[in-house]
């Protein structure tokens, strides 16, 4: 079941998410589309509305297939992360002018931390949604009757037993879950800085581009990128089954 507040939190989603596609898609500069404000309120105005859609789209889907409106509030998550993650990096990368080396890491290291704090509100309060109701109020025990072997009842529990009113305190178990998600998203951090770093600092292949040809087809911003998209997939991959299963199972 959808609301009015997914359809809401899914808006904002799709607005971030155009919002930083925006000096993504400026540094990596592809020659058929030029970002000028008219292009760049099309494209954010554009992806606002395909958020809806598609939410409004997969939920007459989910009622054949429930499991399918989890796992789209979390690809939106998701999407919104990866762009809060290349958004970043590009700006630093645009305002530094240096798109590799060691710098490149410690760009790719902000950038990854950010979106991961972000992940942890919206994945927790949204995608993984948990409603917990402790009140302070009173639980009655009902009186329970058994058959005896002599076919009388016979009371076995006691009568209404008030429970304190002091409500269950959650930060024991908030603390965990914490943990939880601080490790799980550490263990993310290793695998996207270690791959992207890996792919944008060893395996470079705009050399040998230049040499094959004078038009380099891949430039420094644009192989930068690769390694960020790469570098994402892997991660992603292990924090949703991290996530999933780890730091929100019920």
């Amino acid at each position: 079941m959808i609301t009015h507040k997914d359809y809401f939190l899914v808006s904002i989603i799709g607005f971030f998410f155009g919002l930083l596609l925006l000096p993504v898609l400026n540094n990596i500069k592809l020659p058929f589309l030029k970002i000028t404000f008219n292009s760049a309120f099309l494209i954010v105005v554009g992806f606002v509305i395909f958020a809806n859609f598609a939410l409004w789209l997969v939920y007459l889907l989910s009622r054949l297939f429930p499991l399918l409106l989890q796992i789209a509030k979390f690809v939106a998550v998701g999407g919104l992360n990866t762009l809060l993650d290349w958004g970043i990096l590009n700006t630093l990368i645009f305002l530094s002018g240096i798109a590799a080396g060691w710098w490149y890491s410690i760009f790719k290291s902000i950038s990854f931390i950010v979106a991961v704090i972000n992940s942890y509100f919206w994945n927790k309060y949204w995608t993984f949604q948990e409603t917990q109701t402790n009140t302070g109020t009173t639980r009655i025990a009902r009186d329970y009757t058994q058959i005896n072997t002599d076919s009388q009842y016979k009371p076995v529990s006691s009568p209404l037993q008030p429970v304190s009113s002091q409500p269950v305190s959650s930060q024991p178990a908030s603390l965990k879950e914490f943990a939880r998600f601080f490790v799980v998203s550490l263990i993310g951090f290793g695998i996207n800085i270690g791959i992207a770093s890996f792919i944008v600092n060893v395996v470079n292949p705009i050399n040998l581009m230049r040499s094959i040809s004078s038009i380099a087809v891949i430039t420094p911003e644009r192989w930068a990128n690769i390694g960020a998209f790469l570098a994402t997939i892997f991660s992603l991959v292990w924090n949703f089954i991290g996530y999933k299963f780890i730091v929100f199972r019920k």
